[in-house]
């Protein structure tokens, strides 16, 4: 298929500047003033492809671990033709792309060994 994977592990730490436009405050040290830029990452990228056949498959993991702010922006991004609200107040319109969702769950089993010594 020559899909590229993004692969986006969610953690309960994870914010929503983590996923789709990281601010980045820097002072110019030039002429002093102060500047916002956006970093696009690279989920944003792919959320706003318009190809017919996108090449990117977009795979989330762990959702289970997400927070309330994180899981109304993936709503949004699971939603045909939404338009998903960014931190800095502007909305990204959704185009075509890939979706797929797993969370892996390990558990510790606790196993108890009695044994007789004879």
């Amino acid at each position: 298929m020559g899909l590229e994977i993004i692969n986006i592990v969610i953690s309960n730490s994870t914010k929503v500047n983590d996923l789709l436009l990281k601010m980045i405050i820097e002072k110019n040290k030039e002429i002093g003033d102060i500047e916002v830029k956006n970093d696009e990452t690279e989920l944003y990228k792919a959320l706003s492809c318009k190809d017919k056949d996108p090449k990117k498959l977009i795979a989330f993991q762990n959702i289970n671990n997400s927070l309330p702010a994180i899981l109304d922006i993936l709503s949004s991004i699971f939603k045909l033709d939404s338009k998903i609200l960014l931190s800095n107040g502007s909305t990204l319109q959704k185009g075509n792309s890939l979706l797929l969702v797993y969370s892996i769950k390990v558990k510790i089993i606790q196993v108890e060994i009695n044994y007789l010594l004879i």
